[in-house]
């Protein structure tokens, strides 16, 4: 679905349909690493030597525990590694991370503006900068960081960076480019593990 954004947002010809599409591919991208992020260790914790970690992750997932506790204590906990947030992917995520919120939860003043003589009457304000900055390129930057952030946590898994591509054409749908032979053979021991 985000794909499918990014997509609308390109084609449109309206500024306001690009800039809803765009806010729509940010929002859609953070919520879809957050699903993503429930299903994958859900799974991870059935898997021979993570199974100690079960009654952890769904007593977070009881819980509701928000993005930013599952993203700093999952991969610690759970892989034994952790998503570095002050540089390259982890440091992008929450900046798109940042964005969706200042979108979402918009701020708004108690600011009243009188269009004199109109009878019109704004009484509070809301802060829609980030909205209106919105574009076809941090629609585009969306989905390429939410799709870093799932790659990283495959590689804290310890999924090779060879089979990058695979995994994430079989939990995200990411297409494969042209398979080849030795393609196949890495989609079919992807599928193993």
């Amino acid at each position: 679905m985000v794909e499918m954004a990014v997509a609308r947002c390109k084609q449109a010809t309206d500024a306001n349909i690009a800039r809803q599409e765009a806010a729509l591919a940010i929002v859609m991208a953070v919520n879809a690493v957050e699903v993503f992020l429930n299903l994958y260790f859900r799974v991870v914790v059935e898997e021979d030597g993570f199974e100690e970690h079960k009654s952890y992750l769904l007593g977070g997932i009881n819980k509701r525990k928000g993005l930013d506790f599952k993203v700093k204590n999952w991969p610690r906990k759970i892989l034994g590694n952790s998503v570095d947030l002050s540089k390259e992917t982890g440091k992008e995520f929450y900046k798109l991370k940042e964005l969706r919120n200042s979108i979402v939860h918009f701020t708004s003043s108690h600011d009243t503006v009188d269009l004199g003589g109109t009878g019109v009457i704004f009484k509070g304000l809301a802060e829609t900068s980030s909205y209106n900055s919105l574009q076809y390129s941090h629609a585009r930057n969306a989905l390429d960081t939410s799709r870093r952030f799932v790659e990283q946590i495959f590689r804290l898994r310890g999924i090779e960076e060879s089979l990058l591509p695979h995994a994430l054409h079989s939990w995200c749908g990411v297409p494969i480019n042209k398979s080849s032979k030795t393609d196949a053979e890495k989609r079919a021991a992807f599928l193993k593990r």
